[in-house]
């Protein structure tokens, strides 16, 4: 399961990429990444298992916040709605050496904030990317199934955070951990969330797993799944998308790209993928006490090492699939960006750092006359 390959249901379009192909009109508005959630007929049944087009939204592809670089296993997020509710959905391949273990705790049980291995998310209908300050829906998932949901007020300048554990608004979840994947469903009501009008919305998500010391999650930030850093713009469309990468850690970049039109008129899109030798920057505000005030992370991007893009049209009801791939020669950091557009709309966006260590390839010849073989690297 090594093999990060997935899909994409729309066009990637790159905001750090000039001169590929004419970029969306909002893409260059923002560093944000950037989910859908496409709408579908028939409701994910909630198991704890994830079968095949249940989800419109398949999304490969975590960061490890440690060490700021991508997970090494496999890690998939899945999103979809319907008029009346949203899902959400995330499998995880864990390492060998760590497992993750039920609790038996009680719903909103203060554990189960910060203190367990927990699917962690968090949704905000403000969409204002640059505050500091906000509310919104925070709820975490344990291996058993078990919830913590509350209203969440927090402001990262003033250091302060309250959470209203009283309010339920996660309707069901299911959780499974079988053959060293651990995979989370949950059901919410969007009007329980603010949701229920179709504008975008902001959502952080990410896995704590106490037991081997991990903090994943879909976007690049410190502390905690909370900060304003953490989250996505999420928006909702009639398009499927599923995105993958490849094996980014062997020097694989694989972008695979499936595509399903389900408006009911033709569509025009943009596929591109980047990616760059980079470094992780951190910057401090001020100290308190060894505090870290101000805390973030940046990405810098130096020389450019891969670069694709392919335009497409699809007709109502179309759907296709789109890949490339590239060897990367060097082990090295760097950043791979993929965004996907949809008539001039950026639906998609994921920027992920990686580490990238390439199979060494060593040819041996032997030596004519003597004892000795050659190696060449």
């Amino acid at each position: 399961m090594h093999n990060q390959t997935a899909c994409c249901l729309i066009s990637v379009a790159l905001a750090m990429i000039t001169g590929v192909f004419a970029q969306p009109a909002d893409a260059a508005e923002t560093d944000l990444n950037i989910l859908s959630f496409p709408c579908i007929s028939t409701a994910p049944v909630m198991d704890g298992k994830v079968a095949a087009n249940e989800y419109g939204g398949q999304f490969s592809g975590m960061i490890n916040i440690d060490t700021q670089s991508s997970y090494i296993y496999d890690s998939t997020l899945f999103t979809a709605c319907d008029d009346e509710t949203i899902y959400i959905a995330a499998q995880l391949e864990l390492p060998e050496d760590g497992s993750v273990q039920p609790l038996a705790l009680e719903r909103d049980t203060s554990r189960l904030q910060n203190n367990a291995d927990t699917l962690v998310v968090m949704l905000r209908p403000d969409d204002d990317a640059e505050a500091h300050r906000f509310s919104g829906y925070y709820f975490t998932v344990e291996p058993g199934g078990q919830i913590f949901d509350s209203v969440r007020d927090i402001d990262w300048d003033g250091g302060s955070v309250s959470n209203a554990a009283e309010t339920d608004f996660v309707a069901e979840t299911a959780s499974n951990v079988e053959d060293g994947v651990w995979t989370v469903e949950v059901r919410i009501p969007r009007k329980k969330v603010d949701l229920v009008n179709n504008k975008p919305f902001l959502m952080s998500v990410g896995f704590k797993l106490v037991g081997i010391s991990k903090r994943l999650s879909r976007n690049l930030h410190p502390i905690w799944f909370d900060h304003y850093n953490a989250f996505s713009r999420a928006t909702f469309t009639d398009a499927s998308i599923k995105v993958g990468t490849g094996n980014l850690v062997a020097g694989a970049v694989s972008p695979v790209v499936e595509i399903w039109n389900q408006a009911k008129d033709e569509v025009n899109g943009t596929i591109t993928a980047l990616a760059a030798s980079a470094r992780t920057v951190e910057t401090v505000e001020d100290f308190d006490f060894n505090v870290k005030i101000g805390q973030e992370f940046h990405t810098e991007t130096e020389g450019r090492i891969y670069q694709w893009g392919q335009a497409f049209q699809l007709a109502a009801g179309e759907k296709i699939t789109l890949q490339d791939h590239h060897e990367i020669q060097n082990p090295d950091s760097y950043l791979l960006v993929v965004t996907a557009s949809v008539d001039d709309k950026l639906l998609y966006r994921q920027a992920l750092p990686f580490q990238s260590y390439p199979p060494l390839m060593i040819e041996y010849a032997p030596v004519p006359s003597r004892e000795d073989i050659k190696a060449t690297a």
